[in-house]
């Protein structure tokens, strides 16, 4: 029976472990984010905004693909809701990078279905959430119903404004996301 093939003698040790987890050239890294929030229509225009291309509209998803370079992609998904009790749902959650939560500022009612939203990530993953009030010109004033909310937030997630329609707008988004993240990994 032929033995299993050993390490590549021409390797040093320090290029045997960097190889078993450096990618190959040609491998695809997707970074992979949950867009959530209670305006469909919002979702949809962020991630067709942010990845430059119209998304794919499958029943209660909104899928989009920002491709970065030839090595790294940005999956955004547009969910309609959180599932709470969705094994499925469970096992993808784990491999976000984040969640963006998304509302219009000048949609008082959704403050609530925001708050509750991010009530329901951060008590099952500790996750940089960015909540992103959308606006279309500079807010002059917070609304009462978000002044006088508590959002339990994981310290490496932010409050902060955009514009859906600005392509720079909806992917400093993203780069606040990844800040979020880079700032946990401290």
């Amino acid at each position: 029976m032929p033995s299993a093939p050993g390490p590549d003698p021409t390797l040093s040790e320090k290029q045997h472990e960097n190889s078993a987890t450096s990618p190959e050239p040609d491998t695809m890294r997707v970074a992979e984010v949950a867009v959530v929030g209670p305006n469909g229509q919002t979702k949809h225009e962020f991630i067709r905004t942010a990845c430059g291309a119209e998304p794919v509209q499958t029943g209660d998803l909104t899928y989009g693909c920002l491709q970065i370079n030839e090595q790294l992609a940005v999956h955004l998904y547009g969910l309609k809701k959180i599932e709470e009790k969705n094994p499925s749902w469970e096992l993808i959650a784990k491999k976000l990078l984040g969640y963006i939560v998304l509302f219009d500022w000048d949609d008082v009612p959704a403050i609530e279905v925001v708050k509750s939203t991010v009530d329901a990530i951060s008590l099952r993953h500790r996750i940089p959430i960015i909540i992103a009030a959308n606006v279309k010109h500079p807010p002059t004033s917070i609304p009462v119903q978000l002044a006088a909310e508590k959002f339990d937030l994981a310290e490496q997630s932010k409050l902060t404004f955009c514009n859906v329609s600005d392509e720079h707008s909806s992917r400093n988004i993203l780069v606040t996301l990844i800040d979020c993240v880079l700032y946990a990994l401290k």
